[in-house]
């Protein structure tokens, strides 16, 4: 099939999904804790598990010193495996990817009270990429399940 019908088909399908799209990029899952216990957790779990977290953003209490308060908690949390980021940024073709680096967990509270977590479908998102993005994107997308396994209902 040509391009041109591809990218148009694509198009398409984006606008017909509309606000849906979230839910093809992104994973939320509720978690079985509270927020602080859900935030330590994600975090503790993957230094754990050898990823590297390099810094946490509390966005509430960004937005509220904005003065924006009229929100729940949320805090985003990145996370890097090294040897993955490494194997993507050593090669000047693969570093257009960076602005995916690192990957972020999302943990916030809805307005009921409970806590989810969000994340990026990496193994779907890599599809996309070259065959050395692909291929650490799919393994760290898989350790990334196995590591939020023990922390969200199913």
């Amino acid at each position: 099939m040509n391009k041109k019908y591809l990218y148009l088909i694509a198009i398409l399908t984006i606008a017909i999904t509309g606000c849906r799209t979230e839910r093809l990029m992104f994973k939320e899952s509720q978690s079985k804790y509270d927020f602080e216990t859900t935030v330590n957790m994600v975090k503790d779990t993957f230094v754990t598990t050898g990823w590297l977290v390099p810094w946490e953003t509390d966005i509430q209490e960004r937005y509220i010193k904005e003065g924006y308060s009229d929100m729940t908690k949320a805090t985003i949390i990145p996370i890097c495996r090294p040897e993955g980021g490494y194997n993507i940024i050593q090669h000047d073709k693969y570093k257009l990817i960076t602005p995916l680096m690192p990957l972020q967990i999302s943990v916030y509270e809805k307005e009921d009270g409970k806590v989810y977590i969000s994340r990026m479908r990496v193994k779907m998102m890599s599809n996309m990429m070259s065959r050395t993005s692909r291929k650490n994107m799919k393994y760290s997308g898989k350790l990334v399940e196995k590591v939020l396994n023990g922390i969200i209902l199913k």
